[in-house]
């Protein structure tokens, strides 16, 4: 079990300076169960099938928010994670792990309960 970084530049969502609620998705697919934590304001956590407030866009904008994943899949099979983040009736940004990881270490197919952390940059 390890914990994969993602690169910190890498994720860029362009919003609006409006108070848009900018929304955090997360679709799991094979039997993966997921749990995805961040904090901004207060610490939320978001399942799969869920849909959840980061923010809004007037207060996201020019940050970067640091999203925490813990997985696994109880019947050995894929792990795959589908993060939609979003600004209502805006641009999106999807965010699949392991396929769009690109950090360190390199994504272990074998390890079933994988732990990850990746960034959104709202410019």
């Amino acid at each position: 079990m390890s914990v994969y970084k993602e690169k910190k530049e890498k994720n860029i969502l362009t919003i609006s300076n409006l108070n848009n609620p900018i929304k955090l998705k997360v679709d799991c697919q094979y039997g993966t169960i997921s749990e995805v934590t961040f904090n901004h304001n207060e610490l939320k956590t978001v399942g799969c099938g869920e849909n959840k407030i980061v923010g809004s866009a007037s207060e996201l904008k020019g940050k970067t928010i640091n999203f925490n994943g813990a997985s696994g899949n109880p019947s050995g099979g894929q792990i795959k994670i589908i993060h939609t983040i979003y600004e209502e009736g805006g641009n999106e940004l999807i965010y699949i792990f392991p396929d769009n990881y690109s950090g360190n270490p390199y994504f272990d197919e074998n390890d079933q309960e994988p732990s990850y952390k990746f960034y959104i940059n709202f410019i």
